[in-house]
């Protein structure tokens, strides 16, 4: 609550104004919508005149407007990177694209994801200072005896804009599933890529820190590009590090982790401590689940 105190004719007014904080801290858009809250309160007071209820502009109604535009919906195994723009940076709208549904090798448990990239359309982009475009990604499994998926993990819309997960395999015993998770900065090239497993046998998610793993693996203050590729046969996480290629990190100095690509077996089951292992260069990443030619009901 903001309490806010002035004088006009060598009269004192004061007022309060709600205010809304997000996580301890203000930005731009947030702040701009209190002085404009402060401002219209104060002008409550200097215009007795006209009647209180026609003091909101229609400038200051258009500052939040904007129609939640309805999704297309497709099915593929290609999750990643949905968004309301095509590479030609043209705006498409919303789309929801689930994937069809991975089986364990064994046929017990299921699961499938669902990106969804919801744009809006501003009814005065001059004003209009919201999201163009916000993700919702959802994992969802089942087991021997379900008849339905539940959702497991939600990845909801975040200050950065985008977000994604991408199926990659159950392990060689089917209790483990693995899945790429994927972040981005829309209007910039910042993109992080890492990795959750779901673990059946304990209804838990786990999404170790990569960056902690690579940093502890390699040096401090080095880049990457990643993909979690699978398991081992003995049912290790499998991550592949590649070369940075980011032209604006490379400019600002920053440095490659590695000059080639390596593979690296990383264990999640021996405690705290995360044991990682360099993988020959001609392993050859094994999938174990086999994806359905259908997909599950809405």
């Amino acid at each position: 609550m903001l309490e806010i105190s002035y004088a006009i004719s060598g009269k004192s007014f004061r007022h309060s104004v709600s205010a809304l904080y997000l996580q301890g801290s203000l930005d731009g858009s947030r702040l701009l919508r209190i002085h404009r809250l402060i401002l219209f309160s104060i002008s409550v007071h200097l215009l007795v005149v006209a009647p209180v209820r026609s003091q909101r502009s229609t400038a200051t109604q258009q500052v939040t407007t904007a129609k939640r535009l309805a999704p297309s919906e497709s099915t593929s195994k290609k999750t990643q990177h949905m968004s309301c723009w095509d590479n030609t940076k043209s705006f498409t709208g919303s789309h929801l694209v689930r994937s069809p549904i991975l089986a364990s090798a064994d046929g017990l448990h299921r699961a499938y994801v669902e990106v969804e990239a919801i744009g809006f359309e501003p009814q005065d982009t001059r004003t209009y200072i919201g999201p163009l475009c916000e993700n919702t990604s959802r994992l969802f499994v089942a087991g021997p005896h379900d008849q339905t998926f539940r959702l497991i993990y939600l990845y909801s819309p975040e200050l950065s804009g985008g977000n994604s997960m991408e199926l990659v395999d159950w392990s060689p015993d089917g209790t483990h599933l693995l899945v790429e998770v994927s972040q981005w900065t829309y209007e910039s090239e910042a993109e992080y890529t890492d990795f959750l497993v779901f673990n059946w046998n304990s209804g838990t998610v786990a999404k170790p820190d990569l960056s902690q793993i690579l940093a502890s693996r390699f040096e401090n203050d080095c880049g990457s590009e990643n993909r979690a590729t699978g398991f081992t046969p003995e049912g290790w996480v499998v991550v592949a590090v590649n070369p940075l290629v980011d032209g604006i990190a490379i400019m600002n100095g920053a440095k490659s982790c590695v000059a080639r690509r390596v593979l690296l077996a990383l264990d999640l089951e021996r405690g705290p401590a995360i044991t990682t292992q360099t993988l020959s260069d001609s392993f050859k990443v094994r999938h174990f689940g086999t994806f359905s030619e259908s997909h599950a009901a809405k």
